[in-house]
């Protein structure tokens, strides 16, 4: 089954959502840096669009060679279960909030619209 975006965003992977469908496990943050730290890949100007982006390009690559069957799977079926996975990953962050003690008001906060993600809405953040 195809999203409501396959046909009008260009593919995207996304090394965070790789890196935590692959090792939903494993310890320590999936910012860049720590994807970065982790895969043993450089990042020498952090911030910096381009030092980002080749990155996580760099991430991306060592993820899929340390799990090859993502080297032979389409690129546009790849995309798409990353909007699946990106979902499934924000709601297992919603409900971790919400039955939290002391953290219940920052599950409103938890965007799922990978990889498109509008601004947030004024004032979410004031009542989380």
């Amino acid at each position: 089954m195809k999203s409501l975006f396959s046909s009008s965003v260009p593919m995207v992977l996304d090394p965070r959502v790789l890196d935590k469908h692959v090792d939903q496990y494993r310890p320590g943050g999936r910012r860049l840096e720590d994807l970065c730290r982790h895969y043993v890949v450089p990042l020498d100007a952090a911030h910096d669009s381009g030092a980002d982006a080749v990155a996580a390009c760099a991430v991306t690559w060592k993820i899929a060679n340390r799990h090859r069957w993502m080297i032979r799977t389409p690129l546009e079926e790849l995309h798409e279960r990353q909007v699946y996975w990106a979902a499934e990953q924000q709601a297992g962050l919603r409900d971790y909030f919400a039955r939290t003690p002391g953290k219940e008001r920052r599950a409103l906060t938890v965007r799922a619209d990978w990889p498109l993600i509008p601004p947030m809405r004024p004032g979410v953040w004031a009542d989380a």
